[in-house]
């Protein structure tokens, strides 16, 4: 499992020199085993052993290759992404869109329960929710969210400006689909929370799914 893991490496080369360049930082054997474990870990992430760093990370998946528990892996990404590999919010949008538009939901009456793997965005989606006073659940696990529909709107229109919010609504209006059959006196969280569910029951087409996907993508501004 490992050398197969060692084969997705996309960028050999590029690993070898960022791996040399941290750990001579501090002069050669200057780096501790915890720091050195994290920083192998950020570097096989980063250039593609675990696959697609941002459209799919199985931490169960990681854990069974590298032999260690769920929880190390966690931890490991975690550090790895506040020392090697951090990102601003601007990417934190891009993949939180990028979760909407892949992950699996459960719906349970007015809330969505639904994955989030990657530690760093789920701080920034803390963030976002602490700032519209809202909560979410991970009681049961700490990689899956459960959240209100409002809360989540409130969050997506949190993420966007009065230009966004705009054309976000013009594009709602100007398209003929049947979960938005009267949008006039509907207010912003409302229909933001309407979009969020549809996209989220299971029922919308490929073409419909593509459609709300774009249309998140202009509201937060990173279409």
């Amino acid at each position: 499992m490992v050398h197969v893991m060692l084969d997705k490496i996309q960028d050999l080369q590029g690993f070898t020199q960022e791996f040399l360049k941290h750990y001579l930082a501090n002069g050669f054997g200057g780096m501790q085993k915890r720091d050195l474990d994290t920083l192998i870990f950020g570097l096989l992430y980063k250039h593609g052993a675990f696959g697609n760093p941002v459209e799919k990370f199985d931490i169960t998946e990681v854990s069974f290759q590298l032999g260690i528990s769920v929880t190390r892996v966690r931890n490991l990404l975690r550090d790895s992404q506040l020392r090697y590999l951090q990102y601003d919010e601007h990417e934190a949008k891009r993949r939180f869109v990028d979760l909407l538009e892949s992950s699996r939901f459960e719906r349970t009456g007015s809330y969505i329960t639904f994955s989030v793997c990657d530690p760093l965005l789920q701080q920034y989606f803390m963030r976002w929710v602490n700032q519209v006073n809202g909560f979410y659940d991970t009681t049961f696990n700490p990689n899956l969210i459960k959240i209100s529909y409002e809360v989540l709107a409130d969050v997506c229109l949190l993420l966007a400006d009065q230009e966004t919010l705009e054309i976000f609504k013009t594009q709602i209006e100007d398209q003929d689909i049947l979960f938005i059959e009267e949008s006039d006196g509907i207010d912003d969280r409302s229909l933001v929370q309407r979009v969020l569910e549809s996209l989220t029951n299971g029922l919308a087409q490929d073409v419909v799914k593509d459609f709300i996907v774009l249309a998140i993508k202009l509201l937060i501004g990173i279409a």
